[in-house]
């Protein structure tokens, strides 16, 4: 789904909610938990460096802190 982001075929909140419940499908799992919205965020900002802004469009309510750890 961050790739999806970073290629810019997913522009909209419910966009991204079917998305989430089709990969679901795609796995052929009727029971499944979609992946967590911070999850997405975090891999499209770190790994396919998405603008914030775009994720922020997105993501309304989620936190803009990172949950991943910086390391010392």
């Amino acid at each position: 789904m961050a790739e999806d982001i970073a290629l810019g075929n997913i522009k909209k909140v419910e966009e991204k909610k079917i998305m989430k419940y089709t990969h679901c499908l795609r796995l052929n799992m009727t029971k499944c938990v979609p992946p967590h919205d911070k999850l997405i965020r975090e891999i499209a900002l770190r790994v396919y460096k998405v603008p914030r802004k775009v994720l922020d469009k997105l993501f309304p309510n989620e936190d803009q802190r990172s949950f991943i750890p910086k390391a010392q």
